[in-house]
């Protein structure tokens, strides 16, 4: 069998492309494809809280929804960022820890005059998601509790997050997805 007997097929439109609705990196579409053993229903899969979330919101209609699949960690928000970037759905780069904060060097940069320029840290250590403040100047709040300087809270599914006066709900899904096996070069044989 060649290469050219595995190669996955693509989506023939954009309404099933399950990044569509998401301004995603490139790296975070390729890693994710790839985590999934270049399986479109996986994909969708993963990608199906993201376009669940707005139902899911209670309290407010910004969200920052965490996906995790044992390799590849990111955020999908609603957040401004920019104004560009209005009503648009983002995700930020992959990483383990993400900067929350109104400057645009933080990897969710949130345009909001209760956000100090770097006011808190989203992070994604041993399969749990945590919040930390790190001295913003109008505080951070989980769930009507403010958090200290410092102090570290293991983020839930749905908890209530308050940067200085913004609400925002938190959801997180996460899939262990089983290591695939790697796709043959071109012109590989496999047997």
């Amino acid at each position: 069998m060649s290469n050219l007997d595995v190669q996955p097929s693509w989506p023939s439109s954009s309404t099933d492309w399950p990044f569509s609705v998401v301004e995603c990196p490139p790296s975070v579409s390729c890693s994710l494809i790839a985590d999934c053993g270049y399986n479109l229903d996986k994909v969708k899969t993963v990608m199906q809280p993201v376009l669940k979330v707005r139902e899911r919101c209670q309290v407010t209609s910004n969200y920052i929804q965490a996906i995790a699949t044992g390799r590849t960690n990111f955020l999908v928000t609603n957040l401004v960022a920019s104004a560009e970037k209005v009503g648009e759905v983002w995700a930020t780069a992959i990483a383990s820890s993400w900067l929350v904060g109104r400057h645009s060097s933080c990897a969710l940069p949130i345009l909001h005059l209760s956000i100090s320029r770097h006011h808190a840290v989203i992070g994604h250590h041993s399969g749990q998601f945590y919040l930390a403040d790190v001295g913003s100047s109008n505080g951070t709040w989980i769930n009507g509790q403010r958090l200290g300087a410092g102090d570290r809270y293991d983020l839930h599914d749905g908890d209530v997050i308050r940067f200085g006066s913004l609400l925002v709900e938190f959801f997180m899904s996460s899939h262990m997805i089983a290591p695939s096996t790697p796709m043959p070069y071109a012109g590989e044989d496999t047997l």
